[in-house]
């Protein structure tokens, strides 16, 4: 057995435990961002606000690709609906 036998060996094993440990976080990430929507969707399902407010926010929430006037128009609209017009 040479060393450059041993220095493989020893790459496969302690890349091996990195790998395992990077899988072991991917999973514990997932399951927050699982968490996290599940529990966005019951506040959303519980919450009692009105039809005209879930209207407005629903853009904001789904659609990444608004431009920053479009933003600004939705939490304007919003600030009015809600009578806190704060906005500047």
């Amino acid at each position: 057995m040479t060393a450059s036998d041993l220095d493989g060996r020893y790459r496969v094993y302690h890349g091996g435990r990195i790998g395992s440990a990077l899988s072991w976080v991917g999973v514990v990430v997932g399951l927050v961002k699982f968490a996290i929507v599940f529990l966005r969707i019951i506040r959303d399902v519980v919450a009692q606000t009105p039809e005209a407010i879930k209207v407005l926010r629903y853009p904001l929430r789904n659609n990444p690709d608004l431009s920053r006037e479009a933003v600004w128009a939705y939490v304007y609209a919003l600030g009015i609906k809600l009578r806190c017009n704060a906005i500047t």
